[in-house]
């Protein structure tokens, strides 16, 4: 879009060129907005912050990622942390910078191999960086040669790629941190979920026997069974509801996207 901008009023004069670039806030801006924003992006598991709203929204998001998923998203992210933790403690020399340019790469690579949202984009923020992309590419093409490397590809490794992630790195970092908090969080609600159930059951079980043993001893009155039964009733239905609710609500939200979906391809 810079380059688009600067070629219309490349007719103009560089004045007005120069005015236009220090009205969009300098050379490269517009990229460098975009790729904060794709940093910034909403993903699954951002979910409204306090108040009821936010305790059911990560309820309903607990009843919707599956524990598999979860360990997935929390594997990735932290292979990832640990990744760009290494790249920030890279120093590129003349006997290393090929085992640097290769840690680069493999995690731009990662970016055809994981899932998790945050993630991905992080890596596109990384792969946004033209001045990274040449410095890597450069490396890449000289892999063969014999003996030191030229200079000139330690000096772009280093200030390139380098320079972005000691600019770049703790931005990234507090993103996935977030973003595992969110994941575990979750998955703290699932196993609290799993264990509740286990001890209703549990207290099931064993108030089924007490009352078993009463009555056969004859000690309940006629209208216990009744009331255990609408107690019973009176917790099951409100549960069975809520799962209701949010199995529709997803259909709905199921149904929109696909419609969207169809409408962007039509047109």
């Amino acid at each position: 879009m810079e380059k688009t901008i600067a070629a219309k009023v490349a007719s103009v004069g560089d004045a007005a060129n120069q005015k236009l670039l220090k009205f969009l806030g300098g050379e490269g801006s517009i990229k460098s907005r975009v790729v904060k924003s794709v940093l910034s992006a909403a993903t699954k598991y951002e979910v409204s912050a306090g108040g009821f709203q936010g305790s059911f929204d990560m309820l309903r998001l607990a009843l919707r990622r599956s524990p598999i998923q979860l360990n997935v998203d929390d594997s990735e992210l932290t292979y990832l942390l640990d990744t760009l933790v290494k790249l920030e403690a890279l120093e590129v020399k003349s006997d290393t910078w090929k085992d640097a340019a290769s840690t680069w790469m493999s995690v731009l690579e990662l970016r055809r191999k994981i899932g998790v949202e945050r993630g991905i984009a992080v890596i596109d923020c990384i792969a946004g960086d033209q001045k990274v992309l040449d410095a890597l590419g450069a490396a890449k093409a000289l892999f063969d040669i014999e003996g030191d490397a030229p200079p000139d590809i330690l000096a772009r490794l280093s200030k390139a790629a380098g320079g972005h992630i000691r600019a770049n790195g703790y931005s990234y970092r507090k993103k996935i941190n977030l973003e595992l908090a969110r994941i575990r969080r979750v998955r703290d609600l699932q196993m609290r979920g799993v264990a509740l159930v286990g001890t209703a059951i549990a207290a099931a079980l064993i108030s089924t026997f007490n009352y078993l043993y009463s009555v056969a001893d004859g000690v309940e009155p006629w209208w216990l069974p009744p009331a255990v039964v609408l107690g019973v009733l009176c917790v099951l239905l409100p549960a069975a509801a809520v799962l209701v609710y949010l199995h529709l609500l997803h259909k709905r939200k199921s149904a929109g996207s696909r419609l969207g979906g169809g409408l962007g391809h039509g047109a």
